[in-house]
């Protein structure tokens, strides 16, 4: 009899084992979702700091500076690519900021995850 007694597990010794393995399983799961999602802001910033650059050697200025080359007759440029060009003004530093924040999620979860 004195030997089951020894061999009875302690509770919730192999509870935290178990939910260990499973919080590293999970993080590993989310890991991989967060670099996609990493991956996928660095493709968009990339495209949009590309076609800001493309207008800007195309017309030789910036938004601003068009904007008023048009009104006074110097520019002809379409309302659609203004109004593109302001979009993508925006959005960069939208998309930049989701980038910072997916990249500091990512570099947390690593932390807590090497802590178990």
């Amino acid at each position: 009899m004195g030997c089951n007694n020894a061999a009875r597990p302690i509770p919730g010794l192999f509870a935290t084992t178990a939910t260990t393995r499973k919080l590293v399983m999970h993080t590993d799961e989310y890991e991989i979702s967060i670099a996609r999602e990493i991956n996928h802001c660095r493709q968009v910033v990339g495209k949009i700091t590309e076609a800001l650059q493309q207008r800007r050697q195309q017309y030789q200025m910036e938004l601003d500076e068009a904007r008023v080359a048009r009104t006074d007759g110097r520019l002809q440029i379409k309302d659609k690519e203004l109004g593109l060009w302001q979009e993508d003004l925006e959005a960069l530093p939208q998309w930049e900021q989701r980038l910072k924040e997916y990249e500091e999620a990512l570099a947390t979860m690593r932390i807590s995850a090497s802590s178990f």
